[in-house]
């Protein structure tokens, strides 16, 4: 059995390597700058934020695996190979850094991704992020 409520989460997030949102205890500013010391609190309605990849973790950066079709990552035009290295302006150091950064944020807010491309080159992406789709959300909720 596993006790810590944020490995279970994390686990759960693993085996399809999905972005979606995992419970992170750690201290986090909410929207008005103030800390806390868990996840901030949303209006149940509003729902988790989902940006829609799959993703390998590198030494620098995420690399991106896989982009769901008609998700928030595919509609800012991230690719497969495609290397996620900052989120918001702090540094993506793996998928830790980046499902905290994207746990920060409610539905509807906007992310800005610096991508470094396949050629070397950075772009600067925004993706506005969209409700954690239903299927998910429904094995996300049974944990306890």
């Amino acid at each position: 059995m596993i006790r810590s409520r944020a490995l279970a989460r994390t686990l759960l997030l693993l085996p399809p390597f999905l972005l979606l949102v995992a419970y992170c205890s750690s201290p986090q500013k909410d929207k008005s700058g103030g800390e806390t010391t868990g996840p901030v609190a949303r209006p149940v309605e509003q729902g988790r934020a989902y940006l829609g990849i799959m993703y390998v973790e590198g030494a620098m950066g995420v690399r991106i695996a896989q982009v769901f079709p008609g998700s928030p990552a595919e509609k800012a035009g991230l690719e497969v190979g495609d290397v996620i290295v900052t989120a918001n302006g702090f540094p993506v150091l793996g998928t830790y850094t980046l499902n905290k950064r994207i746990l920060s944020l409610d539905p509807g807010d906007e992310v800005s991704l610096e991508i470094l491309k396949r050629d070397g080159n950075r772009l600067l992406k925004r993706a506005t992020l969209a409700p954690l789709p239903r299927k998910y959300k429904e094995e996300y909720e049974k944990i306890p």
